[in-house]
């Protein structure tokens, strides 16, 4: 049975802004109890959740409903959709507040970001101040356990909201739930979400819209605590990560607290005897059902050296983490088996595993809030005030540290590399990204400032040309000042990266990356982090300056080809049968009628492309190409046709190949012009004679062939 989203009749409720966040699409609440009723979806008999035992989709909205009619501390809203177009749901769990009560709240949440000094020093907001605590659930759709914890959690909340704990954990913390954030992936049994992209390596670039929510959302909860639930690890794992540790943390106010909650919670799970769950003896590193007194958890800090850290930030946790919390994945232990009652039967102990976290961290936050937001307020100071990040070398002294100290002795050169051979010099006193002549492509370059400000980086614009490390930039050149409270994320966006080849021996997945160099924009970092201020004047911008023109008629038009835009609004003028010729490997020339004109105005507005005149004289050479819509033929994944598309390709335009599919005749080459080899495309003239075939026609006829990687090299050499 298929069951689709519902359609949307009328527009949301609309909820008054109780702050701003940058290029949020999300309406927040302006007090709180905020109680909609929230839009049901009908039963799903084919839901995957439930083969697993797990609450299926269309049960959550009507579980929500259900609280808030009992209660006025539960609140919940949609934040957007999924892919599919399903509703992902935040749950706020706190005491009333009046409109002016959480204005307040939003005024000392900004002053802890943004005027940290301060805030430090503020006794009003350190008394009053709801410190936020942020749980999110089923970011991969076939880990499913983290949705079924939390509502657990929060109906325990509900059941138990007038005990003195409860109650006073509800006026002095904010408890936030995105119950479910991949709602696709549940429904069918999938680890990714409708588009088939992992979401849990979509930071920072969020490709997905389910992405793009936890990346609102981590602006506006600004959480001091923070954990996405997962599974499976056959034993429950914590982080703290092992090395290496990402290099642009302040890890000195990072570890301390994370560690010893991983800690609180492998004792409070030992201490609750779940029945059917599953302890790493701490002596033999086995996993074991039987409770000795040596069982545990698996935490990475402790017990896994290399194969599970925290370097790249392309994972939700790494992610939070940059707006100062203690953030990290929780790995449920018990996996997806065939036989179903004993798959039922794991779901159970994950969700009372699940359950058991969420309170042991709620039990360590309560004990130790107030430090971990001052060590929050601590990162966002020196953010601002451009301080080296702090070195934690080998053989530390616990005397000297403030906070927990259980971590020191777990310090060794495999942890300190990070802190130790890159000290805090390495960031730079700011990031130039040029206009004009000095940039590759400003269209890319104003790209990248609307996808700074997004993530809540402060961009401002040159008034006047100046001169930095030797080089002159152009009034109207974006700076991203690094003294910032951000700085840590505006480093991970902006810079080139570092070798770490020699560091660890293995690392959990994703361990090069290079932000730097891919957007495609000329990025220049100037000076050091402790310089003075910057030598030019600047205003801030909410945004890029449009970089679309189009001059008055009476010549041809001509554009270069330098970025991304530019290539998206080629393919949209030749859809549109506008003719194009290539000159040389760069230059695009038009005609000068009034249709092509007309056209360009629209490509102008809609990618930014800056359009000059020309007399045409550029067409009578010996380098001039005709442009003609073209049909690409593909290999590859989900990462292939999002890239193609980003170029501007169209779905008519693409059609995804494969050896069987060229050997059954289900697709042809006769109509692609160019062929994109993405992932393996291995034909065999023996058992896919008319693949083989097919294949070799196209070459033959010397059509375009280009690709990536190891399956592009060796089709090559095929």
């Amino acid at each position: 049975m298929l069951v689709v989203p519902p359609s949307q009749a009328a527009p949301p409720q609309a909820v008054p802004l109780s702050t701003s966040v940058a290029g949020s699409a999300i309406d927040f609440p302006a007090s709180y109890p905020f109680q909609p009723v929230l839009e049901t979806v009908p039963d799903n008999p084919a839901d995957a959740s439930i083969a697993r035992g797990a609450l299926p989709y269309d049960e959550i909205a009507p579980t929500l409903n259900g609280f808030m009619a009992e209660t006025d501390v539960v609140s919940a809203q949609v934040v957007g959709e999924s892919a599919n177009g399903w509703d992902i749901h935040l749950v706020t769990v706190t005491a009333p507040e009046t409109a002016q009560e959480t204005a307040q709240q939003a005024r000392w949440r900004d002053e802890v970001k943004h005027d940290a000094a301060a805030a430090a020093d503020d006794e009003e907001l350190q008394a009053d101040y709801k410190r936020p605590i942020w749980f999110n659930g089923n970011i991969h759709g076939n880990e499913w356990e983290g949705t079924d914890a939390s509502l657990n959690y929060i109906e325990w909340l509900v059941e138990n909201e007038n005990t003195p704990y409860v109650q006073d954990l509800l006026e002095h913390y904010r408890l936030y739930f995105t119950v479910s954030n991949n709602p696709d992936g549940r429904i069918v049994g999938t680890r990714a979400n409708g588009q088939n992209l992992d979401l849990n390596r979509d930071f920072v670039t969020n490709q997905a819209a389910e992405t793009r929510i936890v990346r609102d959302l981590t602006a506006f909860i600004q959480p001091i605590f923070f954990i996405d639930l997962h599974g499976y690890t056959g034993v429950l794992q914590i982080e703290p990560c092992g090395p290496p540790h990402g290099e642009n943390y302040d890890y000195d106010l990072f570890i301390g607290h994370a560690y010893a909650a991983a800690l609180q919670i492998e004792q409070d799970v030992v201490a609750a005897e779940i029945p059917g769950n599953t302890y790493r003896d701490s002596v033999t590193g086995a996993t074991s059902t039987t409770k000795t007194d040596t069982s545990g958890i698996i935490i990475p800090f402790r017990d896994t050296p290399d194969g599970w850290d925290d370097w790249p930030p392309v994972f939700t946790a790494q992610y939070v983490a940059y707006q100062g919390a203690i953030s990290y994945t929780a790995e449920l232990p018990l996996g997806r088996v065939s036989n179903p009652e004993t798959n039922k039967a794991n779901s159970a102990v994950d969700t009372a595993v699940g359950f058991q976290v969420i309170d042991s961290t709620m039990d360590y936050v309560v004990e130790n809030g107030d430090a971990i937001l001052a060590n929050q307020i601590e990162i966002f100071r020196r953010g601002a005030a451009g301080e080296p990040l702090r070195t934690l070398e080998v053989g530390l002294d616990a005397a000297t540290i403030d906070g927990p100290t259980q971590w020191v002795e777990l310090w060794d050169q495999g942890d300190a590399n990070g802190h130790d051979l890159l000290t805090g010099a390495r960031f730079p006193r700011g990031y130039v990204i040029p206009v004009g002549d000095g940039q590759r492509s400003d269209s890319d370059a104003a790209h990248l400032v609307d996808f700074l400000v997004t993530h809540g980086i402060e961009v401002s614009r040159a008034t006047a040309a100046f001169t930095s490390d030797g080089v002159t930039h152009p009034a109207g050149s974006y700076v991203v000042d690094m003294h910032q409270p951000l700085r840590g994320l505006a480093n991970a966006l902006l810079a080139a990266g570092s070798d770490i080849s020699s560091w660890v021996p293995s690392m959990y997945d994703i361990s090069a990356w290079s932000h730097g160099y891919l957007w495609g924009a000329t990025v220049t970092p100037v000076g050091s982090t402790t310089d003075a201020e910057l030598p030019v004047p600047t205003v801030a911008v909410s945004g890029a300056t449009p970089t679309g023109g189009l001059p008055g008629a009476g010549g041809y038009l001509t554009f270069e080809l330098d970025g991304v835009d530019d290539f998206a609004g080629l393919n949209a003028l030749l859809v549109d049968d506008v003719p194009a010729s290539l000159v040389g490997t760069g230059t695009v020339v038009l005609g000068n009628d009034t249709a092509t004109y007309a056209a360009a105005q629209e490509v102008a507005d809609e990618y930014g492309v800056a359009f000059r005149t020309t007399s045409g004289t550029e067409l009578t050479g010996a380098d001039v190409k005709p442009l003609d819509e073209l049909q690409v033929a593909y290999t590859g994944t989900q990462d292939d046709r999002l890239t193609l598309s980003a170029l501007g390709f169209a779905p008519e335009q693409l059609t995804l190949v494969s050896g069987a599919t060229l050997q059954s005749a289900a697709v042809t080459l006769d109509d692609a012009d160019v062929l994109w080899i993405g992932s393996a495309l291995t034909v065999s003239p023996t058992t896919q004679p008319v693949a083989y075939a097919e294949v070799s026609d196209f070459v033959a006829a010397g059509k375009g062939v280009a690709g990536r990687g190891a399956a592009a090299s060796t089709f090559a050499t095929t």
